[in-house]
């Protein structure tokens, strides 16, 4: 019986943990910086600047991708991403 609680505690924890990182992520700018920061060292973009965040909308600031083959810069850009859990989608 105690395993049983201990297990049912266990999820709880998780699950909560797991729903704070998610909004976190999507609903705050230190998590859309987070954001970027993990795709600017994955694919060698650079934002000078980010206001807003994920699931109400971003504004960045002079975004510049570079690899072997294609430089783009962009000086101000705003986008807004629809992220549905069940079922999952993601719309730009």
């Amino acid at each position: 019986m105690r395993l049983l609680r201990y297990t049912g505690l266990a999820v709880v924890i998780v699950a909560v943990l797991v729903a704070g990182a998610w909004f976190w992520l999507l609903h705050t700018t230190p998590g859309a910086r987070w954001i970027l920061a993990q795709a600017e060292q994955a694919a060698g973009l650079t934002v000078a600047s980010v206001e807003g965040n994920v699931g109400e909308g971003l504004r960045l600031g002079r975004v510049h991708y570079v690899n072997e083959t294609v430089s783009v810069s962009v000086a101000s850009l705003e986008a807004r991403i629809d992220i549905d859990v069940a079922p999952f989608s993601i719309e730009v």
